[in-house]
């Protein structure tokens, strides 16, 4: 499994604050299931420091023991603004044509026509538009049609399982957020599901999103018709049962990947 959104770095955002506990989120992605991951840090102030977070970045590399790491950003929209869309250039995934979008939660519908702007300028250069945590978002909890729109300008829509589950939306925004994600899910709007792997001081809340988490993979199996973005960089149609155990790459003839992360 591919983790995509991670904020893992040490030190660099409200993620892991030390790089003792980027090693240990590091076993606990590995006790999930997670084969690679895409270090996200935080586009948006206060924490934007590019030139840190790549020198957490080769610090956390060096220390993984050959684990699989990318780097990337989870970009802001409003920051993306007041930077320029020439740094889009330097914040999609190293190596990759992706980009991670996050908007902003009290956006209205207004708003969502500029973001519709600015996504079609970042595709025209080149980029694959993955949006953080649609069910966060207030405009998109009203109207669910707004990620409808997005997938149909060809955005993909990523969900945090955490969500699914209830686990963190009394802390940031109630029951909405966990019914807006279980509709998407419902209505398989999403591409990916997203685990939180909220830090080694949440191990029973961990616990508890790895289970649903696993339990989400065989749900998303046996829909034949839901179709998967990462991997190999096509979509492609999910065809077989996953074990347990095994990440969706293995089965789905070594082609997709399905894929959730740690976030805030």
């Amino acid at each position: 499994m591919r983790d995509i959104h991670c904020h893992i770095l040490p030190g660099v955002d409200d993620g892991a604050r030390t790089l003792e506990e980027s090693l240990q989120m590091l076993q606990a992605a590995k006790d999930a299931g997670i084969t690679s991951i895409v270090c996200t840090p935080h586009c948006r102030s206060p924490y934007f420091d590019f030139d840190k977070m790549w020198s957490a970045f080769h610090l956390l590399k060096s220390k993984a023991g050959g684990f699989p790491l990318q780097m990337g950003f989870e970009v802001n929209v409003a920051k993306l603004k007041r930077l320029g869309l020439e740094w889009a250039d330097r914040l999609h995934f190293d190596g990759s044509d992706e980009f991670l979008l996050e908007l902003e939660d009290e956006a209205n519908e207004i708003d969502f026509r500029e973001y519709n702007r600015i996504i079609y300028e970042l595709q025209g250069r080149g980029y694959r538009i993955i949006i953080a945590h649609p069910e966060r978002y207030k405009a998109i909890q009203k109207n669910p049609g707004l990620a409808t729109d997005l997938m149909r300008n060809g955005c993909k829509l990523q969900a945090s399982a955490d969500f699914l589950n209830g686990g963190r939306t009394l802390s940031i925004g109630g029951g909405k957020i966990k019914k807006t994600a279980v509709k998407l899910f419902e209505d398989m709007r999403y591409s990916a599901q997203r685990q939180a792997l909220q830090g080694v001081q949440e191990g029973s809340r961990h616990l508890r999103s790895t289970r649903l988490a696993r339990r989400l993979v065989n749900a998303v199996a046996a829909l034949p018709s839901l179709r998967f973005t990462f991997g190999n960089n096509r979509q492609a149609p999910f065809r077989q049962q996953v074990p347990l155990r095994h990440s969706a790459h293995t089965t789905a003839q070594g082609a997709d990947t399905f894929s959730w992360a740690n976030c805030t």
